[in-house]
């Protein structure tokens, strides 16, 4: 096989018999083609622990120290298809440090080539956008190869890139004019393009009381943007990894540097029917008139699995966090500037297609009426072509000829056969 490096990830059943695929690994691997190993069985975490696994393996055996590049950034945090907008995202905050002068160097995704992983030993600065994802990674990389690391939320929307311009512009040591020219110039694109868009969001009453429901990615940067950006009210945040007490302190430390306070209903459950408990406690019926509750109208911003919660509650919805089944996603994101414009865009196109949806319970749709049948064909009348003589001429008078006038006609004109007289043969003859 042709490659540059391989890596070979365990799941459960090589872990459970107990194979030696590390030593393995480490006899076929060397110094122009590695070989590296991660385990990552089932039983020991969730997707999302693997991706810490993998980046870890790439960075203890792959990655050497080489000189550092002062404008060159290590992304991590965001795990490729647990993370439905992951190449969006991921070209998101790249274009962002693009605007303060910074390369930003990923392992994953349509522009990452095997160099990546050579340059990464060079970075200056790594930056995790995850309260909980990709610090492995950047522990690793600060306890072999001496490269520090930052922390930072998913920018979701024109406030949180803002602020992370200014964290990552700290972490590399810019002056703060550069990074406020930055700023203005990306915001003044930002607003330039939602002024269109602001007399819409007065007129139609755009205010939503929203139900926020992702992992510990997208919860935080999601409840924070329709906080900020939008004006609507976080009433009810759910976070469904699973997650035990240390990890759930550490994002509740992590929810300052989304710049809001942490919310009141904070709800960590992944059971769908603990979900739908937390949503009626907040919102305990759904009623014909949705103005007379102050918490209504609602919106949910979660999964495609959340559309049967949206359509109890009568709210709108809005596919943001894996999975994603009801609606395409190629390379759209959310992050920088250009993010928060498409999220607008989405949730307030969800708002107009069901604008009065959310007052009543979505109803079944009515049966179809059973379908026309086609007109029933007459049978045309059958014509006889009427014969010479008497008879003849009085049926050419009329269109339409009776079967049995007819056979009576043809009987009485059926020629009479004559007998046939024997005449002795030739041969008898006298």
């Amino acid at each position: 096989m042709d490659g540059e490096m391989f890596i070979i990830l365990t799941g459960c059943l090589p872990e459970v018999i107990g194979d030696d695929v590390r030593g393995l690994a480490d006899e076929l691997s060397t110094p122009e083609r590695p070989v590296l190993h991660a385990s990552v069985p089932g039983f020991s975490g969730d997707s999302y622990r693997g991706y810490g696994e993998l980046v870890k393996a790439v960075c203890e055996r792959a990655v050497k120290r080489r000189r550092t590049r002062r404008n060159l950034a290590n992304v991590w945090g965001v795990p490729p298809g647990m993370d439905p907008f992951w190449r969006g995202n991921l070209e998101g905050v790249r274009r962002l440090l693009a605007a303060l002068g910074i390369r930003a160097n990923v392992l994953f995704g349509p522009a990452a080539d095997e160099k990546d992983v050579g340059r990464a030993g060079a970075a200056a600065v790594n930056i995790v956008v995850s309260g909980l994802y990709g610090i492995e990674a950047a522990e690793a990389f600060r306890n072999l190869h001496g490269i520090p690391w930052v922390q930072a939320p998913l920018p979701y929307g024109a406030a949180a890139s803002e602020r992370f311009l200014k964290i990552a512009g700290r972490a590399f040591g810019l002056p703060p004019s550069r990074i406020r020219r930055a700023c203005d110039a990306a915001g003044r694109a930002h607003y330039a393009a939602l002024e269109p868009a602001i007399d819409l969001l007065n007129d139609m009453e755009s205010q939503r009381h929203a139900a926020v429901i992702g992992d510990a990615n997208h919860a935080p940067a999601l409840a924070a943007f329709v906080r900020e950006d939008l004006g609507w009210v976080p009433e009810l945040t759910v976070i469904v990894n699973d997650l035990d007490e240390s990890q759930k302190a550490v994002l509740r430390t992590h929810w300052e540097l989304t710049g809001t306070p942490p919310p009141e209903n904070l709800v960590f459950a992944s059971d769908r029917d603990a979900i739908r408990e937390a949503a009626r406690a907040v919102w305990p019926e759904a009623d014909g008139d949705g103005y007379r509750d102050p918490k209504r109208p609602a919106f949910v911003l979660g999964s495609s699995l959340d559309r049967s919660l949206a359509a109890e509650l009568g709210a709108g919805h809005l596919s943001v966090s894996y999975p994603v089944a009801n609606r395409a996603v190629l390379d759209r994101g959310y992050t920088g500037f250009s993010g928060g414009i498409a999220l607008t865009e989405d949730l307030v196109s969800a708002c107009i297609a069901g604008r009065w949806r959310w007052k009543t319970p979505l109803q079944p749709r009515p049966p179809r009426s059973p379908p026309i049948p086609p007109p029933r064909r007459r049978a045309m009348p059958v014509t006889r072509r009427p014969e010479a003589g008497k008879l003849g001429r009085e049926l050419s008078r009329s269109p339409q000829v009776p079967r049995h006038r007819d056979r009576r006609a043809k009987k009485q004109r059926r020629p009479t056969r004559s007998r046939r007289r024997w005449r002795p043969s030739p041969s008898t003859r006298t």
